[in-house]
């Protein structure tokens, strides 16, 4: 077990070390680096949805977070931010794959039917439905715990 001090360094190291390289290789040469920044920028608008969405339906699930699962009007909420944050990455994947082959764009569309696919899984779960996102009423605060997550109970503080 890392300290949450080294564990931190480490993760940031990670995170910030490839962009670090990146910058320090391309120095010398701006256009080289506007090049492969505007990559970088697409491959992390392609993988804030993976991140964001995710987050967006577990934050709605009762089962996980119990009294402190969101409300169905934050819910809309915080989908329709999502959906515009979305629609503008698009917007910006669009741009740079006009410039690539065939081939590549081909794959790309192939990956966004299986990406919409198992986002549209991730909305429309039995655990959404049950729940009656139409209902625009907040929760009832509950006093029981959450449920156990991993057969290991939370810890009341």
């Amino acid at each position: 077990e890392l300290k949450a001090w080294k564990r931190v360094a480490l993760t940031r190291i990670f995170a910030l070390g490839p962009a670090l390289l990146v910058a320090a290789s391309t120095y010398d040469n701006q256009q080289l680096f506007n090049n492969i920044n505007e990559y970088l920028n697409v491959l992390q608008s392609v993988q804030l949805p993976f991140a964001m969405l995710p987050a967006l339906h577990f934050a709605s699930s009762t089962k996980l977070l119990g009294r402190f699962a969101s409300t169905a009007y934050w819910m809309y909420v915080s989908y329709a931010l999502a959906a515009i944050v979305v629609l503008t990455n698009i917007a910006l994947v669009v741009q740079v794959v006009g410039r690539l082959l065939p081939s590549v764009v081909t794959a790309i569309c192939v990956y966004s039917v299986f990406y919409f696919y198992v986002c549209l899984c991730l909305v429309t779960s039995s655990e959404t439905r049950r729940r009656g996102l139409a209902k625009l009423r907040p929760a009832r605060p509950s006093h029981e715990p959450p449920a156990a997550c991993n057969g290991h109970p939370y810890v009341h503080i």
